[in-house]
């Protein structure tokens, strides 16, 4: 069961990882914008926005009003092993030294 959490927070992570937002240093950068970590997987053109003045920082927009381009269904599932991974290994490292402690504490 706790794989399943582990799996459900490493799919949360990265999809809400979109709205981590990006710099753009210039107008052509606008049309294809590169969301999602710890690997950008979606590509948004938001070319159709008037910024005041550059950089800006933007996350993903309304796909309503600015098209995504491309989502790179590979790159999300490589996103959702690397977070798993990282979890899992966080988590066996506590289980771990909690372990470890509580040996110690006996």
């Amino acid at each position: 069961m706790t794989h399943f959490y582990i799996i459900f927070l490493s799919v949360l992570v990265v999809v809400s990882s979109l709205r981590i937002p990006v710099t753009l240093l210039n107008r052509s950068e606008m049309s294809a914008v590169e969301l999602g970590y710890p690997i950008g997987y979606l590509i948004q053109d938001i070319s159709r926005g008037d910024p005041p003045e550059f950089p800006i920082d933007t996350g993903i927009m309304s796909p309503l009003e600015y098209p995504i381009m491309e989502i790179h269904a590979g790159v999300m599932l490589l996103n959702i092993l690397i977070i798993y991974l990282f979890l899992g290994t966080c988590l066996s490292l506590y289980r771990l030294v909690f372990r470890t402690n509580s040996n110690k504490n006996a």
